[in-house]
């Protein structure tokens, strides 16, 4: 090069990697209706799933809605692609997460409560938990996943299917059209389950979801 010239080809910028960078750092800023990175933090975690407290710490300990909001969907998306990597947490599930009072967060839970192998103590926890969604959430995707995943437990345990009926008769009529095609749908699917639910039950009760309490796993 001779002197005076100036070398106009610009120094190469290294390729973002969730796998280089933080997840929280991977996982904030923006407009909080995208989703960010979450995918290269999802490609991440499922190859190096040493990674996954990291991930949930990002969900239980940021202040950022937006990290929570991105960190939990990214969770939600490593659980469907590997449930087994989420088993262990099924105690966070239902307990640390399942608090934070934020409808981006809940409703990614309602959806892992669907997808992780449960115990039947943990089983009655998740339906109550998703229950008590369907009572007080105002959010109607809080209340399409809390609906899908107490099918999936109904599915499961016949217990739960006169508790499910209830909820899905209230919600066919919705305004919000998703969930009352949701309640539909299912309706079709668990009416024929109800007399043989009602043949070893012959009071007709509903049967009452309690919470109880697990061995440590």
């Amino acid at each position: 090069m001779q002197h005076g010239e100036v070398n106009a080809t610009p120094a190469r910028r290294p390729r973002r990697s969730a796998s280089r960078a933080s997840f929280r750092k991977q996982l904030s800023g923006g407009d909080q209706r995208t989703l960010g990175d979450v995918d290269l933090v999802v490609s991440a975690v499922a190859t190096q799933p040493q990674r996954l407290d990291e991930l949930i710490s990002c969900v239980t300990d940021s202040s950022d809605e937006i990290v929570r909001m991105r960190a939990s969907d990214a969770l939600e998306k490593v659980c469907r692609v590997r449930p087994a990597l989420l088993d262990p947490h099924v105690a966070l599930l239902l307990g640390e997460m399942s608090k934070i009072d934020q409808p981006s967060v809940r409703w990614h839970v309602a959806q892992m409560l669907g997808l992780v192998e449960l115990s039947p103590q943990e089983r009655g926890r998740a339906a109550l938990l998703l229950c008590t969604n369907l009572e007080e959430s105002s959010d109607w995707i809080v209340l399409n996943y809390s609906l899908d995943s107490l099918a999936v437990l109904a599915r499961q345990d016949p217990q739960l299917v006169p508790d499910l009926l209830g909820y899905l008769r209230q919600f066919q009529g919705s305004n919000y059209k998703s969930l009352s095609s949701r309640a539909n749908k299912l309706l079709a699917e668990f009416a024929t389950k109800t007399e043989a639910t009602a043949s070893h039950d012959p009071s007709g009760a509903r049967p009452l979801i309690t919470e109880s309490t697990d061995p440590p796993r």
